[in-house]
């Protein structure tokens, strides 16, 4: 059971200050769509630059309690190259780096 709705937020960050790499260095963007068991893999740069700016655009605010709502949709990314994968979720939470962030400022429809 995927635990979604997230009380108790304390920081807000961005993608980019929680993970780092050199975007020259992934290969492509693979993104999951769990509960429809599909996969697509992104290797346009254009695209995939399209992607990273939608990333980086992200307001995360970090939490330290969850309770509610499970989603809609999961979506898995993984950044090849530099093996990163972060977890969104269709009700605007994520997983990055085993803690749990409510998702600002970020159109779902790119997935």
């Amino acid at each position: 059971m995927v635990i979604s709705l997230l009380a108790g937020c304390s920081t807000t960050t961005t993608l980019d200050e929680l993970i780092e790499f050199d975007k020259g260095d992934v290969e492509s963007i693979e993104i999951w769509e769990l509960d429809a068991n599909e996969r697509i893999e992104v290797e346009d740069s254009d695209k995939k630059q399209e992607l990273f700016d939608h990333f980086s655009s992200m307001t995360l605010k970090n939490t330290k309690q969850a309770a509610g709502k499970e989603p809609d949709k999961i979506f898995i990314i993984y950044l090849r190259g530099p093996h990163i994968e972060f977890t969104i979720y269709s009700n605007y939470t994520a997983i990055i780096n085993s803690e749990d962030y409510i998702v600002e400022d970020f159109d779902m429809k790119i997935l």
